[in-house]
C-alpha cells in the first residue's frame, strides 16, 4: 500500500510517498519512474517497523510523471503497485500562455505587456455607443492551476467621466474571481483554475455620458500561470 502526499507539486519539488510494505528476505522494494517506454528505478524503499516509511523521488521537471513501487528479486520484477501520477507546475508568461507580441504600456510607473482595447466610447449626443462588456482573453482548455495578474483600467479622462471597471476571471464550474477598477488604478487579481475553459471579462459600471470627444478605456494585464506544460495548453 502506498500513497503520495500531494499529486501536484512545483516543479523542483521531491514528490514525497509514504508505504506500508512487507517483503520476502532477500527481495528489495523500488520506486520506478516511468520514462519514454520504460520503467527506470529512481529510489529505493527502506521499510521502518511495521513495513512503514516514506521515500522521495527526484525533483520533478515541468510536466506529468508516473511512478509505481516495484519489488524486485534479484533482476526480476516479481511484484508492481498500481501507478501514480504527479504533474509538476513551473511559471507560464502570459505572452506566451496567449501566444501574442507583447505590447508594452506604463501606468503609473509600471510596465505592462498585455494590453487590450476593450471600450470605445462616442458620445455627441449623450448617448453611450460603447458595449459594456467585453472579453479581454480567452482559454478553450488549459493545464494550469492558477492564473495571478495584475490589471489595470487605462484611461485618461475616465476618471472625470466618474465610470469604473469591474475586471473578472471566469470559469465553467469555478467560482469567479473579480476586482473593481478606477482609471488608472492597478489591482491584483488571482484565481485558482481547474481544467475547464476559462476567460477574462471586463465590464463597465458607472458608464457616465460624456458630452465631448471620444472616451477609450484599455484593459493592460501582467502576470503568470503556473502550468504543468510549457504553454499552458
Amino acid at each position: 500500500m502506498w500513497s503520495l502526499q500531494t499529486s501536484k507539486v512545483d516543479a523542483g519539488t521531491a514528490p514525497r510517498a509514504k508505504f506500508t510494505i512487507h517483503l520476502p528476505r532477500g527481495d528489495v522494494a523500488v520506486i520506478q519512474e516511468r520514462r519514454a517506454s520504460m520503467w527506470v528505478r529512481v529510489a529505493t524503499l527502506h521499510p521502518g517497523p511495521g513495513g512503514k516509511g516514506t521515500v522521495f523521488a527526484p525533483r520533478a521537471r515541468q510536466g506529468v510523471d508516473r511512478y509505481r513501487i516495484a519489488v524486485l528479486r534479484g533482476r526480476r520484477t516479481v511484484a508492481e503497485s498500481a501507478t501514480r501520477t504527479v504533474y509538476a507546475y513551473a511559471p507560464v508568461t502570459l505572452a506566451t500562455f496567449t501566444g501574442r507580441e507583447p505590447s508594452t504600456l506604463d501606468v503609473n510607473g509600471q510596465q505592462f505587456t498585455y494590453v487590450a482595447g476593450v471600450f470605445r466610447h462616442q458620445d455627441g449626443t449623450g448617448v453611450s455607443l460603447a458595449p459594456r462588456f467585453s472579453t479581454v482573453l480567452t482559454a478553450a482548455n488549459t493545464t494550469c492551476r492558477t492564473v495571478t495578474l495584475q490589471v489595470a483600467a487605462v484611461s485618461e479622462t475616465l476618471g472625470a467621466s466618474g465610470g469604473s471597471m469591474t475586471v473578472s476571471v471566469v470559469q465553467q464550474g469555478a467560482r469567479a474571481g473579480s476586482v473593481d477598477l478606477s482609471a488608472n488604478e492597478i489591482a491584483p487579481l488571482a484565481v485558482a483554475l481547474t481544467s475547464a475553459p476559462w476567460q477574462l471579462d471586463a465590464s463597465m459600471v458607472n458608464l457616465a455620458q460624456i458630452q465631448n470627444g471620444q472616451e477609450t478605456l484599455d484593459v493592460a494585464v501582467n502576470g503568470s500561470l503556473s502550468c504543468y506544460t510549457r504553454s499552458g495548453r
